[in-house]
């Protein structure tokens, strides 16, 4: 039977790690596939469900209303509610939402100006 080795500093410093313990750094392939809908989104909603949060995404549509002003504002009055489309329900956790919003911050304080993009070709 073989003698154990006395554990060395080197030993004690560097821990052993299962395969199920390592962690690997892989680069991210950004998909962005033809057909996924583009909306506007002009309300939304953050609920707390515990671990996660769920974001909800709406879209308010204005009623095309023509007519003088006076007219308008009765067809206005009349409607009684505006219907607000539900666009996109996103759940993350809780580490997520802060960094997204960290993120958020940091483009809404940047002072570079907007990249424009050609689309007429």
């Amino acid at each position: 039977m073989a003698a154990r080795r006395k554990p060395s500093p080197a030993d004690r410093q560097q821990p052993e790690e299962s395969p199920q313990e390592q962690k690997l750094k892989l680069s991210i392939a950004w998909q962005q596939p033809e057909g996924v809908p583009t909306s506007y989104v002009t309300n939304f909603a953050i609920q707390k469900d515990d671990p996660n949060y769920i974001l909800s995404f709406y879209e308010i549509k204005t009623p095309v209303i023509l007519g003088p002003d006076d007219y308008q504002l009765e067809a206005v009055k009349k409607l009684g509610h505006i219907n607000a489309e539900y666009v996109a329900r996103i759940i993350v956790t809780e580490t997520r939402l802060r960094e997204f919003i960290k993120v958020a911050t940091s483009y809404l304080e940047r002072e570079t100006p907007p990249i424009l993009v050609d689309t007429e070709g």
